[in-house]
């Protein structure tokens, strides 16, 4: 689903016993190495963890704000009754200093589950592998959601274009 459509249907009915977050590889593991909560490097400036209840919403949601990033990502299944943190649906908020993605009809602003505390390991179900492409661009994730067509397209272009 685009994020236009999603935003214009007004979609507020969220699974809430799932829930999913998306993060770099490397920074998962450095918290749990250290036996510590992960929380994301926007954290202190967002007073969240951004999560969805929606996984269709995951490659256009990484797409618009994680492109630039470095390095492997993954996506984690949550379960929120084993979260060590309160969860609020809210409105999309932005991440960090990237501005979020905006609606022209706010009376069907959709909510957004935000964990207001750290990840632990007991509260995760599983773990997708997400496949990136050559320009920094979120293809899929393994087993649970495939890139909108006009990003794959451009994709295949570059590579096509590569080779």
């Amino acid at each position: 689903m685009e994020w236009g459509n999603y935003l214009t249907k007004g979609v507020h009915k969220n699974d809430p016993t799932i829930l999913f977050h998306m993060c770099e590889v490397g920074k998962l593991k450095e918290a749990f190495d250290a036996k510590t909560s992960y929380y994301p490097p926007t954290y202190r400036e967002d007073g969240f963890i951004h999560a969805t209840a929606i996984p269709t919403m995951l490659l256009i949601v990484a797409n618009h704000f994680y492109r630039e990033s470095q390095g492997d990502w993954i996506c984690l299944e949550l379960n929120p009754e084993l979260l060590c943190a309160k969860v609020v649906y809210e409105p999309a908020a932005p991440v960090g200093n990237k501005s979020s993605m905006t609606c022209e009809n706010q009376e069907n602003v959709p909510l957004f589950p935000h964990i207001y505390g750290g990840l632990t390991k007991v509260a995760i179900r599983k773990v997708y592998p997400i496949v990136r492409g050559p320009e920094g661009e979120f293809l899929s994730i393994d087993g649970l959601v495939q890139v909108p067509h006009h990003i794959s397209d451009d994709s295949q272009k570059h590579i096509s274009n590569q080779g």
